[in-house]
């Protein structure tokens, strides 16, 4: 897992509120915290360490920016859990 700032910590939530919190990037500062969706495959998961990797750049704790590709892969995921029948027919997989 990428490391975190001392003084800071990393809190888990279900998709819903981690979206929710990444909309408050202040309110994350102001508490020292970063709110991040549980790992859908493991800490390691390469799209789950770039979107934590992006929050951190987010919040000016890394100086730069992830793998945009994965970065993408990992805004699916989440969509993905968000919304699943959605997701499903938004990709054509429910055929």
């Amino acid at each position: 897992m990428a490391g975190i700032a001392a003084g800071w910590s990393l809190r888990t939530a279900a998709p819903k509120w981690a979206c929710v919190w990444r909309n408050h990037p202040e309110a994350q500062c102001r508490l020292r915290t970063i709110v991040m969706p549980a790992p859908w495959n493991g800490w390691s998961d390469p799209a789950w360490q770039a979107l934590l990797h992006q929050r951190l750049h987010e919040v000016g704790l890394e100086p730069d920016g992830p793998d945009p590709r994965l970065l993408a892969q990992a805004e699916r995921e989440i969509l993905a859990r968000l919304a699943p029948p959605w997701t499903k027919l938004m990709t054509g997989q429910h055929r």
